[in-house]
């Protein structure tokens, strides 16, 4: 091989490392740059829950209202290339105390962080409700488009049992004791 040769091989080699370095770090530079959630739609009054637990405790990681400002995970909840809100939750991961099921699930805070979390000041609450007068608000209107896509067919662990479904919308409440006595509830 003459030397030429030598020489246009091994520029075309660097050429070739260079051009894979550029690529990526421009695919590290994107995601460092991409929008954050809160940036893209009003978080201002939601609580993130996530499929983690970072510090160990056994308890699902809360993202509170300041914080989900300024938070994003690059697994579980971030904005994709088309600037949709994503959240992703594992087959296997720590699950809340009244679940078997992991998830990434936004709680409406309607106190806006400004109130405990589990207060009836964050929450709404029906007008029949006897105390609905220390709660934010009475009723409520959840609106969302959304596209669920991928649910996974076989969990492959064997302690947990496979769910086939996806909640996208939950609302929670307690039986009213005298309701039920009526025989209503």
């Amino acid at each position: 091989m003459t030397l030429k040769r030598k020489l246009l091989s091994c520029s075309m080699i660097v050429l070739s490392t260079l051009m894979l370095l550029s690529c990526e770090n421009s695919e590290r530079v994107k995601e460092q740059t991409r929008q954050l959630p809160a940036e893209k739609f009003d978080l201002r009054q939601w609580q993130l829950n996530t499929p983690t637990d970072t510090n160990n405790d056994g308890i699902v990681d809360e993202i509170d209202v300041p914080a989900i400002q300024t938070y994003q995970h690059k697994d579980y909840f971030y904005l994709d290339e088309q600037d949709n809100l994503v959240f992703a939750a594992p087959n296997k991961a720590i699950t809340s105390v009244n679940s078997t099921n992991t998830r990434s699930e936004l709680h409406h805070m309607l106190g806006e962080g400004k109130v405990a979390a589990r207060s009836f000041a964050n929450n709404f609450t029906l007008t029949s409700n006897r105390r609905a007068n220390e709660f934010a608000q009475e009723g409520g209107n959840l609106q969302a488009k959304l596209k669920v896509n991928h649910v996974s067919k076989r969990a492959k662990y064997s302690e947990k049992p496979t769910a086939f479904s996806v909640v996208v919308g939950q609302v929670h409440a307690v039986q009213d004791k005298n309701r039920r006595a009526e025989g209503e509830g």
